[in-house]
């Protein structure tokens, strides 16, 4: 399965794997403890993969801190990190990968829908933490997804789009991270989250 997905990876633009996923696909050794260099060959041997830019998830160099590293075929580097929460849920590594996309498809840069949905992730992580019942079904996006829209909108917080997204440009964004969501989850995730999905989409209105 590594093998036909690092096929499937160098036709790709970019890519997001976590370390087990990273070290997976490049056969390099999987370690719970690290420093930047290895981060940085990790990278590297995804990019020798084929695909145009790397971006690493679940990178930490320090206690208290969690976030992401890329590495483009130019050389380019980025990383941006976040507090690390205590939980975890399923289903993150997907959300985070939508968002990145529905912010590329929005025209945001690279680094910057990056980081975007990393605050997104936590912020969802701490809503599942106080639910419950939402932590024994994944992580719970819809009651944020009005955070995420005030985000769009907050010029401090869009500063590498030049200006802050209207409310159409916010709804317009939303759809796109809807659709990847779907399409990364599959149909069977897509019915079972379309109605909480909608139901916090109707908190905005």
């Amino acid at each position: 399965f590594p093998a036909a997905m690092a096929k499937v990876c160098a036709k790709a633009d970019v890519i997001v794997p976590n370390i087990t996923e990273a070290s997976l696909l490049t056969g390099m050794p999987y370690k719970t403890e690290y420093d930047e260099a290895y981060i940085h060959e990790l990278l590297e041997r995804l990019l020798d993969l084929g695909c145009s830019t790397a971006a690493l998830t679940g990178v930490s160099y320090e206690p208290g801190k969690l976030g992401v590293a890329y590495l483009d075929k130019n050389g380019k580097e980025f990383s941006y990190f976040t507090r690390k929460c205590a939980q975890s849920y399923h289903g993150t590594g997907d959300l985070y990968a939508s968002t990145v996309l529905g912010g590329l498809m929005r025209g945001l840069e690279l680094g910057e829908a990056l980081a975007l949905a990393a605050d997104f992730i936590v912020l969802c992580i701490d809503a599942t933490a106080e639910s419950n019942s939402a932590r024994w079904y994944g992580v719970e996006f819809e009651s944020q997804i009005p955070q995420l829209c005030r985000m769009l909108q907050d010029g401090e917080v869009m500063y590498a789009y030049e200006h802050a997204f209207s409310d159409q440009e916010a709804w317009d964004w939303l759809r796109r991270i809807w659709i990847a969501w779907a399409v990364i989850n599959g149909m069977g995730a897509f019915l079972a989250y379309v109605r909480p999905l909608f139901d916090g989409l109707a908190t905005l209105q």
